[in-house]
């Protein structure tokens, strides 16, 4: 097998005669794939404490963020796509 990423040990590539990817369930439940192809997660820092927080913080952290670059190539690879 060959490493997906030098310091990600929980993705790996098959050779090319092996199975499907499974897909990471954690990942599942967390991400969405838009219609397109992107991933789409929830803001952190969302639970509690949320007083000391301006109200324009508060409204950015309610929209969705997509993933872009290496760690939205790598979600999408946990998600079971490519």
């Amino acid at each position: 097998m060959r490493r997906l990423t030098s310091g990600s040990n929980f993705l790996r590539l098959p050779n090319p005669g092996m199975g499907k990817l499974k897909t990471k369930k954690g990942v599942v439940k967390r991400m969405k794939l838009t219609k397109s192809g992107k991933v789409k997660r929830r803001h952190a820092f969302t639970s509690h404490l949320m007083v000391r927080r301006s109200r324009k913080r508060k409204r950015s952290l309610r929209q969705p963020s997509i993933l872009t670059g290496k760690m939205g190539k790598n979600m999408a690879l946990a998600l079971g796509v490519g």
